[in-house]
């Protein structure tokens, strides 16, 4: 690695992070509500039921098991010690090993699949204190009453501790409020409300990184989708992944695709974890076609019965799933997106002999990375800094049209606002402009089309009741 060569931050970026740090004073001086009584109750009964489900699993014969195999040191917190006794003593195989040890993982995927009570009881009490400690109390202990009587949070907002000069948020952390796991988003943004009288609206950028990720490598194939709305690259390789006609691709097949084929090819991952991610997906979680066939049963009689080894250090074995999804993996970045492929190669060669490399938005980097981190930080870096962009320009334009509506929060793709009804049709109208016209003008780098995704809140109601926003003759309305 030559280290001689200097990447620089050009002045542009650094104007940027400094407008981004006064937009986000004004979003932190702004706060968010907070429904404190539903805080309250809510705190008191997880505190209950994290309590009964210990008591449960404290009376189940598995923990005099647990008990007896670590003595004093036995602790019901810890899911090193539950993988040793369900993997080691009881004798299950794991779904997950780790990639150094080649052991069994301590996390939730490694017992998917295992029917034990226990462990259900187990993952679900873990699940309650994550909500409870990180988010509700995380929550409760910033709470800050103003003058008119309610209660309020007031997040930090911060660009000086991410590596690849994404934001990051304290004092609660607003941007790791969770979306995936059903339970724990509808605990936590219940906390959430507008202030007396309006709404909260949330607009989303679509497939952000993908569509910086083009801004890259500029490969023909994903610039044809992302221009046309028709297209559906999710669908087409879970038609792939299973051997399936379009017509018979099921939303669960292609979210499968999406989540455990595309995304992690995209940051890094190869064909070992691919395989049995989405192998796990089509035997636990019954993944069928669009007609209600298995989708096991329809790549059994293609040929395919068993799922291989997806042992890193070992060749796959012909006719498994594996060895399948190795050969779509291949298809994947040397036909089908071959122009991104060779991007990969010749970036990281470009790093190795330079010893850094400039982000589109102009920020250098200048420091030892992995392989994957130097393909994915100037993706992951610019895609935020678009949103950071379309703040510094929303923000003070809301103040000069005399508005009411405030920003109240961002998610690294995404702007929560709070807004009067009168004004709402009018501020998504601006806020998808900016976001979708006015950054790409700022930033002539961003060489595909940007998208939105409003979803708005009735009024008054908590951040977890937000719908799908569509735009119709008399302004913006909710899909329910």
């Amino acid at each position: 690695m030559n280290l001689g060569k200097k990447y620089r931050t050009t002045p542009e970026a650094y104007m940027l992070l400094q407008n981004g740090l006064v937009a986000f004073a004004e979003i932190e001086n702004h706060g968010v509500r907070v429904d404190k009584a539903y805080l309250d109750g809510a705190i008191e009964q997880v505190t209950t039921r994290i309590g009964v489900l210990e008591e449960k699993i404290r009376s189940d014969p598995l923990y005099e098991r647990w008990r007896r195999l670590f003595g004093a040191k036995t602790n019901v917190g810890s899911p090193e010690q539950l993988s040793k006794l369900v993997f080691g003593e009881l004798g299950y195989q794991p779904k997950l090993v780790t990639a150094k040890t080649g052991r069994a993982a301590a996390t939730e995927a490694a017992f998917e699949g295992i029917d034990l009570p226990f462990v259900k009881m187990y993952f679900k009490t873990q699940k309650l204190r994550k909500g409870l400690g990180t988010y509700l109390k995380g929550v409760r202990r910033e709470l800050v009453r103003h003058a008119d009587g309610d209660w309020y949070v007031h997040p930090s907002y911060m660009l000086n501790s991410v590596t690849t000069f994404r934001s990051s948020c304290s004092n609660p952390n607003f941007t790791n409020v969770p979306t995936r796991n059903k339970m724990l988003a509808e605990m936590v943004r219940r906390c959430y409300l507008p202030r007396r009288g309006r709404q909260l609206v949330e607009i989303d950028y679509s497939q952000i990184e993908v569509r910086i990720s083009y801004c890259y490598h500029k490969d023909p194939t994903l610039g044809a989708y992302l221009r046309d709305p028709n297209s559906d690259m999710h669908a087409d390789m879970a038609a792939k992944l299973f051997m399936l006609p379009r017509s018979r691709v099921s939303k669960e097949a292609r979210h499968a695709a999406k989540n455990k084929f595309v995304f992690p090819q995209y940051y890094g991952d190869f064909y070992p974890r691919c395989a049995e991610s989405v192998w796990n997906a089509i035997e636990f979680q019954g993944i069928t076609t669009t007609d209600g066939s298995s989708i096991k049963d329809h790549l059994a009689s293609k040929g395919i019965k068993a799922k291989g080894k997806c042992d890193p250090s070992e060749r796959p074995l012909a006719g498994t799933f594996e060895q399948h999804v190795k050969d779509i993996e291949d298809w994947f970045w040397n036909e089908r997106f071959h122009v991104h492929g060779k991007w990969k190669k010749d970036w990281y060669a470009s790093y190795l002999e330079t010893g850094g490399f400039q982000t589109l938005s102009g920020f250098g980097f200048n420091l030892p990375l992995s392989r994957n981190d130097v393909i994915n930080y100037g993706i992951q870096g610019d895609s935020f800094q678009c949103l950071l962009k379309a703040l510094t320009i929303l923000i003070p334009e809301l103040r000069r049209r005399r508005m009411r509506s405030v920003v109240v929060g961002e998610i690294h793709d995404c702007v929560i606002l709070d807004c009067p009804p009168d004004e709402t049709d009018d501020v998504i109208e601006l806020a998808c402009r900016v976001m979708t016209e006015d950054v790409p003008r700022a930033f002539p780098w961003v060489v595909t089309n940007l998208e939105v995704e409003p979803e708005i809140c009735p009024v008054d109601a908590c951040w977890f009741e937000k719908y799908k926003g569509r735009r119709t003759d008399s302004g913006w309305g909710i899909v329910t």
